[in-house]
């Protein structure tokens, strides 16, 4: 929906409806980025880079996540 529809409010909700189980990391991993993704398209950016830093915290050696705290600067 943020790529195809420029809707990342549209994005945010469907997100938000999806569960994700605290046992399925990649899955976290996922909806995380694109969350943050979304706040971002949203010009959220406070909220995006709290979702970062809260995954990072979580997964402290994921390079994606190093990468993406360092775009936020």
């Amino acid at each position: 929906l943020v790529v195809d529809r420029k809707d990342p409010r549209a994005a945010l909700a469907v997100l938000d409806s999806i569960p994700v189980p605290d046992s399925a990391a990649f899955l976290k991993m996922r909806i995380g980025f694109e969350r943050a993704n979304a706040y971002t398209a949203a010009g959220m950016k406070d909220s995006a880079q709290a979702v970062v830093t809260r995954l990072a915290a979580e997964f402290p050696t994921n390079r994606r996540l190093k990468q993406m705290m360092q775009r936020m600067k």
